[in-house]
């Protein structure tokens, strides 16, 4: 008998094991979205749920989503984290504008548009991969994220909009993609921990006051095609003037803060590798042979 009893309580708690729920994410309900549907799928309008964990279904009524509506998920302070399923092309003007507790935001690569604001006051969110099919940072996009330490733009981006990362104080490092073709006015303005940061050989507008109250900023490094006057650089930030060639990049002129601050030599640019400079090449101001430092 009690052997009998044992083996039911055995199957018993095989059974219960198995019911254990997973801890993978789970889709928040469809009851907690407002949202249109179209012959193209469906656009999410608004986020009325109260989850600070937020999964976006991938289909709603057997139609994928295929929106972020602009101000969806606007002054959604509670949310902590978002899902954007795969299948989503269109992320709205201030879409997540103002959601001050988000952290963490999982962006598909099927999306080739955000718009203006979208992410702008989400003062907690750290970092942020871009997708790969992106084309531009629009105006504002990043604005006032100011726990933000990195973000990975995709090399298929064109286009840095006007005040993009404004004040995004806490960034230290920024890799601008080798197609940027322009880079709208005070994009990095007042990112204060800044330090250096490389413009590609393919741009060709450079607006106002990009770099404004960029106070840590040490070295510029800028292609001899574009021409960015004294006045724009920060007087901690030295430039260093370079040419691509075919197999290398030549540096072509080095300029000193005007706070006097030293810049250091890259080995390479762009991923290509740096031709040193002449045997005579303390003639430039503030170089010395036996230092690769200004």
């Amino acid at each position: 008998m009690i052997k009998k009893i044992f083996a039911v309580l055995t199957v018993y708690l095989l059974f219960a094991a198995l019911a254990v729920p997973s801890f993978a994410a789970e889709e928040t309900p469809v009851s907690d979205f407002k949202y249109s549907i179209s012959d193209d799928g469906i656009k999410i309008i608004k986020y009325i749920g109260s989850d600070a964990e937020v999964v976006i279904p991938a289909e709603i009524e057997g139609k994928p989503v295929k929106e972020i509506a602009s101000g969806a998920f606007e002054n959604c302070t509670s949310v902590a984290s978002i899902e954007i399923p795969d299948g989503v092309v269109h992320i709205g003007f201030f879409a997540f504008r103002h959601c001050e507790s988000l952290t963490s935001v999982k962006i598909p690569n099927s999306v080739v548009f955000i718009g203006d604001l979208a992410f702008a006051d989400c003062i907690y969110l750290s970092s942020i991969k871009l997708p790969d099919k992106l084309g531009s940072i629009s105006d504002l996009t990043f604005s006032k994220c100011c726990s933000l330490t990195s973000a990975e733009i995709p090399e298929n981006v064109t286009l840095i909009g006007d005040h993009a990362f404004l004040e995004c104080s806490s960034l230290t490092e920024l890799t601008i993609p080798k197609n940027v073709k322009s880079i709208g006015m005070c994009a990095f303005a007042k990112c204060e921990l800044l330090e250096t940061i490389t413009i590609p050989y393919s741009v060709e507008y450079f607006g106002a006051d990009v770099f404004s109250e960029c106070d840590s900023l040490k070295t510029i490094i800028v292609p001899d095609s574009l021409e960015i006057s004294k006045a724009e650089i920060p007087r901690t930030a030295a430039q260093i003037k370079y040419r691509k060639n075919a197999n290398a990049v030549e540096i072509t002129e080095i300029i000193s803060g005007s706070g006097g601050n030293c810049a250091e030599i890259p080995k390479e640019i762009c991923g290509i590798p740096v031709v040193p400079f002449g045997e005579d090449i303390s003639s430039h101001a503030g170089i010395y042979a036996e230092s690769e430092e200004i």
